[in-house]
């Protein structure tokens, strides 16, 4: 609980986080997993609000998922479909594949 402290995490080690209810569960590339009890839009306005070289880093792909473009090993355009190299597979939500589309990731 955030009453006992809080935990500062590198940006760089932030794989992606994905909601869990009023939650959020944080993949780190220690294979470690945080549960949050912030949810997802705090991350998204938190990451938003700050200087363009991290908030270009993360993209809501989805209403449940937050990635680091860092962390994409392949995009399949034909079923918008993105490959983390943690392994782990999302489809990007319909309504946000065309400006997805627009980001110049370097895979």
């Amino acid at each position: 609980p955030f009453s006992q402290g809080a935990r500062f995490i590198p940006v760089n080690d932030i794989i992606r986080f994905e909601a869990q209810g009023v939650y959020t569960k944080i993949y780190l590339i220690n294979e470690k997993q945080i549960i949050s009890s912030s949810n997802l839009g705090k991350y998204d306005s938190i990451i938003s609000s700050k200087p363009e070289n991290i908030s270009k880093l993360f993209y809501r792909i989805h209403a449940k998922y937050l990635v680091n473009l860092s962390y994409i090993s392949k995009y399949n355009k034909t079923n918008a479909a993105i490959h983390l190299m943690d392994g782990s597979i999302f489809k990007v939500a319909q309504r946000r594949v065309q400006s997805f589309n627009r980001i110049n990731l370097k895979i």
